[in-house]
């Protein structure tokens, strides 16, 4: 075993099992998050946002996104775009707003 391997799991009877319980709880909290259900928090905080700053440009969404959650400019142009199409933001002057409601 390289020394990696020691620091990482001790050999340690006391210590040992709890390592392995902690690794094996790790390895569950990320079973259960799909990719859609990343997707899905990442449209919510889109709107969130253009709802807190109403006329925003894609360009201070894009840099929101990119430090909050690390995703990309491109991808984040998507998701606006994607948004829109589905009636979720609207286009008003140059930025962005969630859609005033009917009635």
């Amino acid at each position: 075993m390289n020394g990696w391997a020691k620091s990482r799991f001790p050999v340690d009877r006391f210590t040992a099992p709890i390592v392995a319980r902690k690794f094996k709880e790790m390895t569950n909290l990320s079973r259960y998050r799909d990719g859609a259900a990343v997707r899905r928090e990442r449209l919510l905080m889109i709107v969130a946002y253009v709802k807190q700053h109403p006329g925003v440009l894609i360009n201070r969404i894009q840099s929101h996104m990119s430090m909050n959650t690390g995703l990309s400019p491109k991808t984040t142009a998507r998701y606006v775009k994607e948004l829109c199409e589905g009636g979720m933001l609207v286009i008003e002057g140059l930025g962005f707003a969630v859609p005033r409601k009917a009635g």
